[in-house]
């Protein structure tokens, strides 16, 4: 599963405009935000080390700096796991970007090589807890050894730190790429969608690979949806809507299928009905499980309280809302 999440945001990051509402909209430097983005070039990023071992980063791009062709490469690598030592595999990674411009002669004896910014893009869920800076894990050395020690840090972007009010006023590629990441309901997905369209309206490539990155993403957010591959975002926002339909349906015939079973075990009509209803209290209480986490108290004992035809509209309204404290409002 992350290798399917490290090789989809590959794909995305294939395109310059992504990186450009990356470093604009996530990299407070007013200096990187004028930078000319029209200038944006990839760069092959597979190394390979004097002993012929093959290293490999994500994503490498170069864009121009300045008014001089002295190049600011962007090293992008995409981490779905925070690995404690994420700084010592950049700083290789940085190191093998050098030694590649050296081997190749793109950099001559006595010129500087040119600055890299690292950027690793977390997607985990759990907040990123380790060191973003080689030095910090390297003790300080006393007197004037202390000069010496190893300087190497990268900017990280954790996407579960960004409210999504500020990322919904945000007309940026990677805002939408964020929101995707902390999108909970079919309703939310699909605005986004429309959302994303609006400003990607003339250009097919994009488009096609921001549809192909988002079935991925709700494949692996929402497996329940059982989304086919999509290259249109067209098509995408038709099969959501789909998607919800056969999901709500399933969902509902399970919790059928297990009262007409709960009442032939208790031999009677009233067993039944009980055990029909008790199914779709259970249903109702998945759902709300598996998008929020856990159920408040309070919602609880408002299902436990419902018949039957009311726990069917909590059903289907538990599969739109945005917090489970909202599962009442349509009453």
């Amino acid at each position: 599963m992350a290798q399917e999440t490290d090789a989809s945001y590959k794909l995305l990051f294939s395109h310059p405009e992504l990186v450009r509402d990356l470093v604009r909209g996530f990299i407070p430097d007013r200096w990187l935000r004028q930078l000319d983005f029209s200038t944006l070039q990839k760069v092959p990023c597979s190394f390979v080390t004097d002993d012929l071992r093959q290293r490999l980063s994500d994503v490498v791009w170069r864009v121009r700096a300045d008014s001089e062709w002295v190049y600011l490469y962007l090293l992008i690598e995409f981490q779905s796991s925070a690995p404690y030592f994420m700084a010592v595999r950049i700083a290789n990674y940085v190191s093998l970007l050098y030694q590649d411009l050296v081997n190749g002669k793109e950099v001559q004896p006595h010129q500087q090589l040119p600055p890299v910014l690292p950027i690793v893009i977390y997607t985990g869920k759990r907040r990123w807890g380790v060191p973003t800076d080689l030095s910090r894990m390297i003790p300080v050395m006393k007197g004037r050894a202390a000069r010496y020690r190893l300087q190497s840090a990268f900017k990280l972007i954790d996407q579960s730190r960004y409210p999504k009010s500020k990322l919904a006023r945000m007309r940026n590629l990677f805002a939408a790429v964020v929101q995707m990441e902390q999108c909970s309901t079919p309703k939310m997905l699909s605005n986004l969608v429309e959302h994303v369209r609006e400003f990607m309206e003339n250009n097919c490539d994009l488009r096609r690979t921001f549809a192909l990155w988002m079935c991925a993403t709700v494949r692996r957010n929402m497996p329940e949806m059982k989304l086919p591959d999509v290259e249109t975002l067209e098509d995408l926002k038709m099969e959501i809507s789909m998607g919800v339909e056969r999901w709500t349906e399933e969902v509902r015939q399970k919790g059928l299928e297990e009262g007409r079973v709960e009442g032939r075990v208790e031999g009677r009509v009233e067993g039944r009905e009980e055990g029909s209803t008790s199914a779709m209290r259970m249903a109702v209480l998945d759902v709300l499980t598996d998008r929020f986490g856990s159920v408040p108290d309070v919602v609880v004992k408002h299902i436990e309280a419902a018949e039957m035809q009311r726990l069917r509209r909590m059903h289907i309204r538990a599969l739109h809302i945005d917090s489970p404290y909202e599962l009442g409002d349509g009453d």
